[in-house]
């Protein structure tokens, strides 16, 4: 009996320890070179982070490839075909013409183009399992459109805050909840705030919240759903430097021992000033 129970507690002991080794930890990371200008996206694969950063010194221009180590170091590596990277730009092209916006869809060698909504400005654009997600700005409200894989446009949405805000990239779960990251615009202090929300399925705020440094910009490019929660990564200022900013929080925006960051205030529609840590 002894016995047994021995091996139970050993085998759960094993089971504990491979679950750390092999899970994604919440973090707050910086990644860039001294006095240089550096900004990335980061891509979870295998239990890895990848981060894909370019670093600019006046007119030079650079791409370095990072590994997160188990060590919690990033190390360069030849990696260059990360996932997703170059899917958006051979399939889906945002093509502005002279009285339109079309959206380019290219697929089992037939290619289609749905014309966008004119009222909006567009940028950038998301790829889901469902859904192409085509996302823009009206004046200074974050926007979006979603079209389906065959080309039908489902809905489109708005984010109606009061101060400037931009979303710059969506991920969609299994049950159509959506997770936003982008930035917003301090009009106090005319600074930018990392920022990341999350809609329900019938586009209902559930959370909205900002990351960063107190002062200067801090901006989101890219979230990706981890077994683990959420990976976003962009640019931050801090210490006087423009570097590649990484975080990786739960599903409800939360990471490490920060109990709560600040959230913006939707049906008050003005930032809660909370400090920052």
């Amino acid at each position: 009996m002894k016995n047994l129970v021995f091996i139970n507690f050993l085998l759960l002991g094993c089971i504990t320890l491979y679950a750390q080794q092999n899970s994604l930890p919440y973090f707050e990371e910086w990644l860039g070179e001294p006095n240089q200008y550096d900004d990335g996206v980061a891509y979870y694969m295998d239990n890895h982070v990848f981060v894909k950063s370019v670093s600019m010194q006046g007119s030079k221009t650079k791409t370095v490839f990072y590994e997160r180590k188990n060590t919690k170091q990033y190390e360069k590596t030849e990696i260059v075909n990360l996932p997703y990277t170059n899917e958006q730009d051979t399939k889906y092209m945002i093509l502005p013409l002279i009285q339109a916006t079309y959206l380019r869809i290219e697929q089992k060698n037939e290619v289609k183009s749905v014309i966008l909504p004119e009222k909006a400005i567009y940028h950038s654009i998301s790829v889901t399992e469902k859904h192409i997600f085509v996302i823009g700005n009206i004046d200074k409200s974050a926007y979006f459109v979603c079209v389906d894989k065959t080309g039908k446009i489902e809905y489109e949405h708005t984010f109606s805050y009061a101060h400037h805000n931009q979303v710059k990239s969506i991920a969609e779960d299994k049950d159509g909840n959506l997770y936003c990251a982008g930035y917003i615009e301090q009009s106090i202090n005319n600074t930018f705030d990392a920022w990341l929300a999350k809609l329900s399925p019938q586009r209902e705020l559930l959370w909205s919240k900002l990351y960063g440094t107190d002062k200067g910009t801090d901006e989101f490019y890219r979230v990706q759903i981890t077994p683990y929660g959420l990976l976003c990564s962009g640019l931050t200022y801090r210490n006087e430097n423009f570097d590649t900013y990484i975080l990786h929080t739960d599903l409800d925006g939360n990471f490490g021992s920060i109990a709560s960051v600040p959230e913006y205030s939707y049906m008050n529609k003005k930032v809660l000033n909370i400090p920052k840590k």
